[in-house]
């Protein structure tokens, strides 16, 4: 196996890490081919042509190691959640086909719990914490990952060791060291996230993106160590420590010149409602206030997710209601999220939850939905320079294109009301009533719920019926 290095000069790019302030270098040169030249060639006029063009496309289509070419002036991020390490993976090949300059992890990159009767979920062991990710590690097409790209990423519920945990699971700090061990395999350590006492977030910036780029920012939250019980008033998601350096986080990206942020967050913070699945949704406040610094934080930024078994764009436009200026402040400003879960397993992997679940989606206008997949997925953020441009897309295996939507960067400049002296208001992407929202919902859940009792119902009528037939007999014979 080629070394890191080795690899990623065999395809162009060159990458140097510098630690432990987290700022990437990265110099791209023109992709190439190398041609071996036999000594003596005839050709004639026809074949003289066929070659050329050969020679062309080849040149536009892949680079000396048989993966996508690159624009020099772009910058290519892949993400992908829901991962279990003992399932098939089909997705890694295609995964480094595309030639990512980074690989993002956005939670439930492993299962550490266990799944038992009737859905519920046991507590993980640090000892099945070791082997869970020592099986992920193994794999020989995630090794080539590892060894090919730059890998950073943050933890959801089943990383951190229980299924929805929270502030109160016990086992926090080996988590902790278990899933940065995995997270650091093969990359530069970052101290602080071993000895931060409130989570595992932390920020990069990478500073070289391709010819005439712009540093791109990347911001991983941490959503486990400090969240509250969505069932009490204003119960925390990341907490006060975590809400603080998030802020100066995004003021020092947009001070540095970045052209882009992309926010971590491993559960979905647009798409609504979204019960049963956890979201950002059940911390309404929290939402707001997420909200409200992604419009005001004067550069582009977008939001990548994972969590939910599907594939998924979401959209807002949000607005300064009570702006009085005027002026470039006041301008609508493009919220976007890309969800990307479900490598290894999803919603479309059996036929009742694929019935449930397009049931619920075709029936119910979701209000910040501009599409989705059921299928194995993973995303890819493709950041033009030249253009001014990002594409956003969710492949499936062998690449398939099931999601994508290009949106320019000048679009998603958080600049609405940056004096933050009036509360943001945020428009979804298609603007309904609650009422036809609500009302359709409710009426699939019944729906769902009388086809999953039916069974109960016909065998409880049978029972019935065998019963009173019994008794009928027994009644003849005592007469």
């Amino acid at each position: 196996m080629e070394s890191k290095k080795g690899m990623r000069r065999a395809r162009g790019v060159g990458s140097r890490w510098v630690d432990p302030t987290n700022v990437w270098w990265r110099h791209q040169t023109n992709n190439f081919i190398t041609w071996k030249t036999p000594t003596t060639v005839n050709l004639d006029a026809v074949s003289l042509v066929f070659v050329i063009v050969a020679l062309a496309l080849s040149v536009g289509s892949v680079d000396g190691t048989g993966r996508t070419a690159r624009d020099a002036g772009s910058f290519r991020v892949a993400f992908g959640s829901c991962n279990k390490a003992h399932l098939p993976q089909p997705l890694w090949k295609d995964v480094l086909s595309r030639s990512p300059d980074l690989w993002i992890w956005g939670g439930d990159n492993v299962y550490l719990d266990k799944k038992g009767m009737f859905g519920r979920h046991t507590a993980t062991t640090p000892e099945v914490m070791k082997e869970k990710y020592a099986l992920q590690l193994a794999r020989p097409d995630y090794r080539d990952v590892i060894n090919t790209v730059p890998i950073v990423g943050t933890w959801d519920d089943h990383d951190y060791g229980h299924n929805n945990g929270g502030w109160e699971m016990p086992l926090k700090d080996e988590a902790r060291t278990a899933f940065l061990d995995f997270i650091e395999e093969g990359q530069p350590n970052v101290p602080e996230r071993r000895t931060r006492v409130d989570g595992v977030y932390t920020s990069n910036l990478v500073q070289e993106t391709g010819e005439g780029g712009k540093p791109v920012g990347v911001v991983l939250l941490d959503l486990r160590w400090n969240k509250g019980n969505p069932a009490e008033a204003d119960s925390p998601m990341l907490g006060s420590k975590q809400w603080a350096w998030f802020e100066a986080t995004l003021a020092e990206f947009r001070e540095a010149g970045a052209g882009l942020t992309i926010i971590v967050t491993s559960l979905t913070a647009l798409p609504r409602p979204r019960a049963p699945f956890e979201s950002w949704d059940q911390y309404p406040s929290e939402r707001r206030r997420l909200l409200q610094l992604l419009a005001t934080s004067g550069h582009p930024t977008i939001m990548i997710s994972g969590d939910v078994h599907l594939g998924e764009m979401s959209g807002a436009t949000c607005s300064d209601p009570n702006a009085d200026d005027g002026g470039a402040a006041t301008l609508p400003t493009t919220v976007f999220e890309v969800t990307s879960s479900g490598m290894t397993h999803s919603h479309g992997d059996a036929w009742f939850t694929t019935f449930v679940m397009t049931l619920i989606r075709e029936a119910t206008p979701f209000p910040h939905a501009m599409g989705y997949t059921l299928e194995l997925n993973y995303g890819e953020l493709d950041i033009n320079w030249t253009n001014r441009t990002i594409t956003s897309t969710v492949y499936g295996v062998g690449n398939t294109v099931l999601l994508q939507r290009t949106l320019q960067l000048q679009d998603m400049v958080g600049r609405v009301g940056q004096s933050r002296r009036h509360a943001v208001k945020c428009v979804p992407y298609v603007d309904v009533h609650p009422v036809r929202v609500w009302v359709p919902l409710i009426g699939v859940t019944i729906i769902i719920l009388g086809v999953m009792l039916s069974p109960v119902v016909v065998a409880c009528g049978v029972a019935w019926w065998l019963l009173s037939v019994v008794r009928r007999r027994t009644r003849g014979k005592q007469d």
